[in-house]
């Protein structure tokens, strides 16, 4: 019998005995699937093109040899756009965290993660949801707060005005809400939800939901 909730996981990391954990530790969940794994960025790549269409999550490690995670997420996000990258990673300094981010990648855990948020966010980025843990949302928070004053004190502030609505979908998108369920929260219909989200990347000159993201962590709606 087909599971229709199956999500189809590749893994990327260099050392052999991570990947087994990661295995190890979603094994028993009836909804997850490990379909494939590498060690690198270079090696990962055939092995996915041939795949892709199946692949729902690849779990992608940072430090890696012959081709790092960064890298080797900016290149699928690129030719394959409807994969979903979730790094796992040692490193909790914002620079890693803000690299995958800019890459595309929808989340970011570290590698002292329980099993139980490893699951959650796995089955987040599955549905394109975004999923970052507490300390890269402090790390990413820290970041972008930083980033603002600086721009704030260099230059006056240009002021974007977003209607109330706008603001209650923006608010929605980054507590990770899908547009059919803003739509069902707010009496919507996903069309109109899907009209006020592409006026809000337009608006805020956001290249996709990691963008409207930032800007929702960076001031208070």
């Amino acid at each position: 019998m087909i599971n229709k909730n199956q999500v189809n996981v590749f893994l990327v990391d260099d050392h052999q005995i991570v990947r087994n954990g990661i295995r190890a530790l979603l094994s028993d969940n009836e909804n997850i699937n490990i379909i494939g794994e590498a060690a690198n960025g270079k090696e990962a790549i055939p092995s996915i093109q041939e795949i892709a269409s199946k692949i729902k999550v690849v779990i992608m490690d940072i430090s890696m040899p012959e081709m790092d995670g960064v890298e080797t997420t900016r290149y699928l996000k690129k030719h394959f756009p409807k994969l979903n990258v979730l790094a796992l990673s040692i490193h909790d300094d914002e620079p890693y965290i803000v690299s995958m981010l800019e890459a595309a990648a929808l989340g970011y855990i570290l590698k002292t993660t329980e099993k139980k948020e490893l699951i959650q966010a796995v089955c987040s980025v599955a549905k394109g949801k975004s999923y970052f843990d507490k300390e890269s949302s402090v790390k990413l928070a820290h970041h972008f707060t930083s980033k603002n004053n600086t721009k704030e004190k260099s230059k006056p502030t240009s002021f974007i005005h977003l209607t109330n609505r706008e603001k209650e979908v923006l608010t929605l998108i980054a507590a990770e809400f899908t547009n059919t369920e803003i739509a069902k929260k707010l009496f919507l219909s996903p069309r109109t939800v899907d009209s006020h989200r592409r006026n809000l990347l337009q608006k805020l000159n956001a290249k996709n939901t990691a963008g409207l993201v930032k800007y929702a962590l960076t001031h208070t709606l």
